[in-house]
């Protein structure tokens, strides 16, 4: 099952001299087929995909029940050895580098050396259109893909297998928006899905009205992908666009290999809303 999502993109851009050139990063998207993956360390909200993980309030039994989730991932008999000598002899009460380094390498990992690709699940915001497709003059372009395929550039295997969830390569979901903090205690969340979804996808609910669905490379750089044309699907002219503007995107979209249709927001007379009017299609070749 396909379900669309929405990348709010300007059109164009000053350039030196003044003049308003068409955005190189919008055009890329149409005429190289490109997205691009961005590091979270770049991203404006000092805490998307930067929460720290914590021991805070642990009791000796949630440590006891942390290390008897480990060993049954030790390597060999050695190491199995080793933690159960941890749990008996209480390492978290007398070395404190455990308690320290608990959590810094996902941060790392999360933070530092992976990427994301970002989308909305809505295709007529209001304040989308206002600050990502500048004020309105830009355009939202719909992709329509499933979950087998997520334009990610590396393979990431089948997302219904039973693997754990922290392990896979590629993990994609909506953001969730709580209205109270994340459950960061690494011993309460480890071995649970709460561990990602409170790291990397969950944001403050001020965010909420982005209704974001992210793409998480893990341990892979930001770059620019490239993606099967044919999940784009619509492209969503601003209020504030012209028909110089349809006539850059139609285009930007000649020789595409499927049918685009081009679709206008509209500002409503008597509500806060933008109504979506398809008026064309630009038709495959």
């Amino acid at each position: 099952m396909k379900t669309a999502y929405y990348k709010y993109r300007p059109l164009h851009i000053i350039g030196t001299n003044g003049s308003r050139q068409p955005h190189p990063f919008t055009k890329s998207i149409f005429e190289k087929a490109e997205i691009f993956y961005s590091a979270p360390k770049h991203f404006n909200d000092p805490f998307d995909c930067n929460l720290r993980l914590h021991t805070n309030g642990s009791t000796d039994a949630h440590w006891e029940a942390y290390f008897d989730k480990l060993i049954p991932l030790a390597l060999d008999a050695s190491e199995a050895a080793s933690i159960q000598r941890a749990k008996f002899e209480k390492w978290w009460n007398t070395k404190a580098g455990i308690k320290a380094n608990l959590g810094l390498d996902q941060h790392r990992t999360h933070f530092e050396e992976s990427s994301v690709f970002c989308l909305s699940k809505k295709g007529n915001s209001i304040p989308m259109f206002s600050y990502y497709a500048d004020s309105h003059q830009g355009i939202a372009i719909e992709f329509s893909f499933s979950d087998t395929e997520i334009p990610c550039g590396i393979a990431f295997g089948d997302p219904t297998r039973p693997d754990t969830w922290y392990d896979r390569k590629v993990v994609f979901r909506d953001v969730e928006y709580p209205p109270t903090y994340p459950e960061l205690n690494y011993l309460k969340v480890y071995g649970t899905d709460q561990l990602l979804r409170s790291l990397l996808f969950t944001k403050h609910h001020e965010w909420a009205h982005e209704k974001e669905f992210r793409i998480f490379r893990r341990k892979v750089a930001a770059s620019t992908v490239q993606f099967d044309k044919r999940i784009v699907t619509r492209v969503i002219f601003g209020c504030r666009t012209s028909s110089a503007d349809v006539a850059l995107v139609k285009g930007w979209l000649v020789g595409w290999p499927s049918d685009v249709v081009l679709s206008k927001a509209e500002t409503s007379a008597n509500q806060f809303n933008l109504h979506i009017k398809d008026f064309d299609i630009v038709k495959a070749i």
